[in-house]
């Protein structure tokens, strides 16, 4: 009788406990925001932008299974930047506006984008300027917009730059400070000259780098392309078909930053394994092995425009060709006449290394949706191009053009 009392007292006390802990699966999550008003987060919560241009904000209210009824938007200035039910912003005239996003039935918590909207392009306080090694100088932006900004420099060895502008000078030699505003990409530029106050060595030094054909536009820039130009155009094409090929046919050419270091090499892997890799640099490259103009040496475009030159990659260009500073935009140059099919290009605002095809279209293989797609997390290849994967905004910093 009494183990008969001491089990039922068991199964009574395991009974109630399973009803305790039967807690609905989500609810710990439905209790920590029980009371609490869903929230609106913003894609941009400051943007500057020039009068007349446009760009989208967009909207998530969390959490993700809140309740709300329709977006709606607001902006405290109209006569500065207008903003549509969808989202989209335009510029009107200098000034600053917020941009507001609320819920109709006021479900949720209301969120702001200060947006700025200027006149004039962002330009730096000097387009050049002199110093002396170890002597500093400050750059500022204009217009004076605020918000957040990057600073490089193209060659840390003559002169570095902190992140407020501040330029230091490290050895005689020339080097591109470049700025850009992080709100809406827009970059600026100054060409830095630094000297040894006047010594022998630092005269030499400077000379020795006016002496190479890399540091001005040519006087009269050819219309066409060279003949080693064209048959550059050319090799890409090859490569950008048998993407597309092997893309149709299942095969997968992946981006990564260790791949195969010619393109005989690739397809090797490919056969083998049914894929292979690849990514910005590594076409150019491989197309100028495939023509005798390079050896094993690599060279890329790095974030402010400049170039990494490995081994002896960058003598072995300069026999064949030319490699202009430009710090211009694509249509700027185009416009000028200075940005010819078979250009190499490298970017201001991103480390970046591709080749104008002409027509506003470029041979590319960076991770650009007009060029595949991701798969899970990794980027594959359906083409490289001809395609329009960078913008003609886009400022380029150097060309290597081939000249023979």
């Amino acid at each position: 009788m009494r183990n008969t009392k001491k089990t039922w007292l068991f199964r009574t006390l395991l009974l109630l406990m399973l009803v305790l802990t039967a807690v609905p699966v989500g609810a710990a999550e439905q209790e920590e925001w029980s009371g609490a008003s869903a929230v609106i987060r913003l894609s941009k919560t400051t943007y500057t932008l020039k009068k007349g241009k446009k760009f989208r904000l967009s909207a998530t209210v969390l959490p993700s299974a809140a309740e709300t009824s329709k977006i709606l938007w607001r902006s405290s200035d109209k006569s500065v930047a207008k903003v549509s039910a969808k989202g989209k912003v335009k510029g009107r005239k200098a000034g600053r506006a917020v941009i507001t996003a609320y819920t109709a039935d006021g479900s949720a918590q209301s969120a702001s984008c200060v947006v700025t909207v200027t006149t004039d392009d962002m330009k730096l306080s000097a387009s050049q300027l002199t110093l002396n090694v170890g002597k500093k100088t400050k750059l500022k932006v204009t217009p004076a917009v605020g918000g957040s900004y990057v600073w490089v420099s193209s060659d840390k060895s003559v002169a570095t730059v902190t992140k407020t502008g501040k330029v230091k000078g490290k050895k005689a030699g020339r080097a591109v400070i470049v700025v850009k505003r992080v709100s809406d990409g827009q970059s600026a530029s100054c060409f830095v000259t630094v000297t040894d106050g006047g010594t022998d060595a630092g005269t030499a030094a400077l000379q020795s780098q006016e002496a190479q054909p890399q540091q001005t536009l040519p006087l009269a820039t050819p219309q066409q392309p060279s003949a080693l130009a064209t048959k550059l155009l050319a090799i890409l094409q090859k490569y950008s078909s048998q993407v597309q090929t092997d893309s149709a046919a299942g095969l997968l050419w992946k981006y990564s930053n260790s791949a195969q270091n010619t393109w005989k090499k690739a397809q090797k892997a490919m056969k083998k394994n049914g894929v292979t890799y690849l990514n910005c640099a590594l076409p150019v490259r491989w197309a100028l092995r495939e023509m005798g103009l390079l050896d094993s040496s690599n060279f890329w475009g790095v974030r402010g425009g400049g170039i990494e030159f490995k081994g002896t990659s960058k003598e072995q260009l300069l026999a064949h060709c030319v490699i202009l500073p430009v710090y211009k935009t694509a249509a700027q140059l185009e416009a000028e006449g200075n940005l010819l099919p078979g250009d190499i290009c490298t970017y201001v605002s991103v480390q970046h290394t591709n080749v104008y095809a002409g027509n506003e279209l470029w041979y590319d293989s960076g991770r650009n949706s007009a060029l595949g797609s991701y798969q899970g997390e990794t980027f594959v290849f359906n083409t490289l191009g001809p395609v329009k994967a960078m913008s003609m905004d886009s400022k380029i910093g150097h060309i290597i053009r081939l000249v023979q």
